[in-house]
């Protein structure tokens, strides 16, 4: 026959109010609510602060490589360029690890000198009608979602502010192509250019980083150049 567990005295028997208090005061049940007060911390607790980046978006600014092929009228009067390279390229990537969207204001620009003459200045300008990755539809939000970018292309007039063609500003060479057409070649033509664009209506343009670029022109002229020279 078994026998009940034989307690000291009715204050040490399990369900008894006075063993409640003393299993409330024992150190087991102190650690038991130390760890239910961790899990328990308030919602509205604060967190460590966030470490946004100084910037959101950051620009690039390009050329296309390859040689630029034009034809000539008038003794450089008029230039048509006849291929995609020397195009312009402007980008925007979202760096922020956040969405970003709000009313677009695409609005870019590219200031392009010649190296070695300051003075003979370009200008690009760019808007929506240039982007290349993709359809903003009129009245639309501009959506970018981290790593996103805005990509702008746009073939510029390869002249200067003064209307004067830039391989004009090179030396040239009579050269054939495998049709047997004549056409001169420059020398490498040294730019500098620096770019900035804008893409969203409440926040400003991003200013790009100054970059060299060379290119080099074919020219078909309908009339020869004077400072053409014939090549080897």
């Amino acid at each position: 026959m078994a026998l009940a567990p034989q307690w000291a005295n009715a204050q040490d028997q399990p369900g008894s109010v006075y063993f409640y208090i003393r299993f409330m005061m024992s150190r087991t049940f102190r650690t038991f609510l130390a760890f239910v007060g961790l899990m328990c911390l308030r919602c509205d607790e604060l967190l460590p602060p966030r470490d946004e980046p100084q910037r959101f978006l950051q620009g690039g600014l390009s050329f296309e490589p390859g040689i630029v092929v034009v034809t000539c009228f008038h003794q450089f009067e008029t230039i048509i360029v006849r291929n995609a390279n020397g195009a312009s390229k402007l980008v925007l990537r979202n760096l922020y690890d956040d969405v970003l969207q709000g009313e677009p204001r695409i609005l870019g620009s590219i200031n392009i000198w010649l190296k070695d003459k300051p003075t003979e200045m370009s200008l690009v300008q760019l808007d929506r009608s240039n982007i290349t990755n993709f359809y903003l539809p009129p009245g639309g939000l501009l959506t970018l979602r981290p790593g996103d970018t805005v990509a702008l292309s746009k073939q510029w007039s390869h002249n200067t502010l003064a209307g004067k063609p830039c391989f004009q500003f090179a030396s040239l060479a009579v050269r054939f192509d495998d049709s047997g057409e004549l056409y001169w070649e420059s020398s490498p033509v040294d730019f500098i250019a620096k770019g900035a664009l804008q893409v969203f209506q409440d926040v400003q343009a991003e200013q790009m980083e100054q970059i060299e670029f060379s290119l080099v022109y074919h020219i078909y002229p309908v009339e020869p150049p004077d400072n053409a020279s014939r090549g080897d």
